[in-house]
């Protein structure tokens, strides 16, 4: 979520005003997110289901990425 701050007026008192852009269309993975992951399925996952982790990466959020990538740091991968 993206927050702006605007200013009412320079003369009067100046109070913040919050607009939060709301978007349907969640951010995708950074490409250091993507090879993040990519080593880490390597490194973890057995040969015979890697494949289908790896297939999910191109469309990964970068939500979901965060999210995966903290469950292999702390040894909680599915």
């Amino acid at each position: 979520m993206t927050t702006k701050t605007a200013l009412a007026s320079f003369e009067s008192p100046r109070h913040g005003y919050f607009f939060t852009e709301d978007t349907d269309e969640a951010e995708m993975a950074t490409s250091h997110q993507k090879r993040a992951l990519t080593d880490l399925i390597f490194q973890n996952i057995e040969e015979d289901k890697r494949d289908g982790y790896l297939s999910q990466i191109q469309e990964i959020t970068k939500s979901e990425a965060a999210d995966w990538i903290l469950e292999f740091t702390m040894g909680k991968w599915r």
